[in-house]
């Protein structure tokens, strides 16, 4: 971490309350990636940091960093998001976004180009109806894969290499779909699972398919959450932790969470 005054542009992912005023924030900045900063005062009713510390808001940030925790030392809003929290169902969605960021991301690694990602979803979100927002939510976290390195093989065996137009069996392991053949073979069949034969040009339709066109996309509800399981199940084997799938997320919250559940999810 530098030290320093520091300048950078973020999104709060999370925050909790230390002492009797303060706040650690967790934001994904656009130069220094994942960071906690400390937001001292940030408690007190018309503290100076504003609304700058909400989510779904871009915040242009500067930091003091030293020996401890980089201090917030002036925030500015500079784009807001805010029709994500007058939709609840829309809230849950913006929240996913967040939660797979914070699950993806380490502390400290750049990822500039997923910064603008971020940044086109949280765009369509916002002036998309919820059903909308599902898809778009959907479609960045296989583009969040890509953008770690993690973009499975969808056209060609992930063993053998072997091309093909249709595949029915997967590995998280191997890293994608996998050919018959591959797939019979004792030490490569207990990591496989079974996959409808449309789902990999489904998944490459939509990874590349802009935020825009989605409206027009035809997705049955069985292939969003075929898509959305194995998609999570992925990222659960890559990533080396229990990764919660859209469906799943938003059963988590069955009702309404109050203001301050809100704020800190």
């Amino acid at each position: 971490m530098l030290r320093g005054y520091i300048k950078d542009s973020g999104i709060v992912i999370k925050q909790f309350d230390v002492g009797e005023i303060d706040r650690i924030v967790v934001v994904f900045t656009k130069e220094m990636g994942k960071i906690q900063v400390m937001a001292k005062g940030a408690r007190k009713v018309g503290n100076r940091l504003g609304g700058a510390l909400d989510k779904f808001v871009l915040s242009e940030f500067l930091f003091y960093a030293g020996r401890s925790l980089p201090v917030v030392v002036q925030a500015e809003i500079k784009r807001s998001f805010r029709m994500l929290a007058r939709s609840f169902e829309k809230w849950l969605l913006g929240n996913y976004i967040l939660y797979l960021i914070d699950q993806a991301i380490e502390g400290g690694s750049q990822q500039e180009r997923l910064f603008g990602e971020v940044l086109k979803i949280f765009a369509f979100a916002d002036g998309s109806p919820p059903e909308a927002v599902r898809r778009g939510v959907l479609k960045f976290k296989l583009v969040l894969l890509k953008c770690l390195g993690l973009q499975p093989r969808l056209t060609s065996c992930a063993v053998c290499n072997r091309e093909g137009k249709t595949f029915s069996c997967w590995s998280h392991a191997e890293g994608g779909v996998m050919c018959g053949s591959c797939a019979s073979k004792p030490e490569l069949a207990k990591s496989c699972v079974s996959i409808s034969q449309d789902m990999p040009s489904i998944w490459l339709h939509l990874l590349h398919l802009p935020y825009s066109s989605l409206s027009k996309l035809k997705l049955t509800g069985d292939q969003f959450f075929h898509l959305d399981e194995l998609s999570s199940q992925y990222f659960s084997h890559h990533l080396n932790k229990d990764t919660w799938s859209i469906e799943a997320f938003l059963a988590r919250y069955p009702e309404k969470p109050t203001a301050s559940e809100s704020e800190r999810s």
